[in-house]
């Protein structure tokens, strides 16, 4: 079932794959919105077409995937993740001990008490598909967040090196001017990454994203080796599948970036005996970006007690 998934994906991609090595940069327009979109500045009866109100800008924004095919999808890439853990990584005993197995996850951006905690739990049989499922969800989803700072990252470069190179600031919460700018720079730099005539559209996987998938893979069997069985099938199976998963992942990654709603993955845990295998999902503002009191939550962390 999961894997119906991974073949809708792919069609839609090749009906809509996107090459970034064009400029991208000239949206389609009706005559009625191209009309009300260019007016003459309020008390001149001359000078250059003006966009007339951010209501107006809102006219050429992505419609936005409803919530409930996005919280199905996240379902469905719950399933996925769980099939392919179980399928390609033993429960044997391995020779590494734990301080090994922590080493192997720098270059993740997970922080310090994280990597011990996964360590412990991999090396132990029980728990160990447990912690495979914590890193997966947690280094892939968040090298889909446009926020990450650290760690690999799934988003396009140009945007990434952007935002990983701004000032370090104190406030950058939910509401402050900060994210307030970076939210609507990114609402419009997905749009002009659209071809034109598919603005209202999600932004579907760029065709360049392959080497960044590659990168991703290469950091996450650093650590995954140590679980595949040592025989040249498995590692063929346990790598292609991996690839599709990432792939999938990154399918709805680029749906919720390009969204004009705010978006935010949630790793939150009521106890401390939780690991979350598949994030929560939330989202923070309406379409014309304004930000709720409370984010609304449209999926809860799936979380295992160990």
């Amino acid at each position: 079932m999961a894997w119906c998934l991974l073949s809708r994906r792919r069609r839609r991609e090749e009906e809509s794959d996107i090459s970034n090595d064009k400029a991208i940069v000239t949206p389609m327009l009706h005559p009625g919105a191209l009309s009300k979109a260019l007016s003459t500045p309020e008390g001149s009866s001359k000078g250059p077409p003006v966009l007339g109100t951010k209501s107006e800008l809102d006219i050429f924004l992505v419609d936005g995937t409803s919530d409930s095919e996005i919280t199905s999808e996240l379902t469905a890439l719950g399933h996925l993740l769980t099939d392919h853990v179980e399928n390609n990584y033993h429960l044997q005993p391995i020779q590494q001990d734990a301080s090994v197995i922590k080493d192997s996850l720098l270059g993740l951006g997970l922080d310090e008490w994280t990597e011990s905690r996964i360590a412990t739990l991999s090396v132990e049989p029980r728990t160990r598909h447990v912690a495979i499922r914590n890193v997966l969800a947690n280094v892939i989803f968040t090298a889909l967040d446009v926020r990450n700072t650290r760690g690999p990252s799934l988003l396009p470069p140009e945007m990434v090196a952007f935002v990983r190179s701004l000032p370090p600031r104190k406030s950058i919460g939910p509401g402050t001017p900060y994210a307030k700018a970076l939210e609507t720079w990114r609402r419009i730099s997905t749009f002009l990454m659209h071809e034109a005539g598919k603005e209202g559209s999600p932004l579907p996987l760029p065709s360049r994203i392959t080497p960044q998938v590659d990168e991703l893979q290469t950091s996450l069997d650093q650590f995954l080796e140590y679980f595949v069985h040592d025989d040249s099938r498995a590692r063929f199976d346990q790598s292609r599948n991996l690839n599709g998963v990432i792939r999938e992942c990154a399918a709805l990654g680029y749906t919720i970036f390009s969204h004009p709603c705010e978006w935010r993955y949630s790793f939150v845990t009521e106890s401390p005996k939780d690991i979350v295998v598949l994030p929560g999902l939330e989202r923070l503002s309406r379409r014309e970006e304004e930000m709720y009191d409370s984010p609304r939550v449209l999926a809860w962390p799936v979380v295992v007690t160990v």
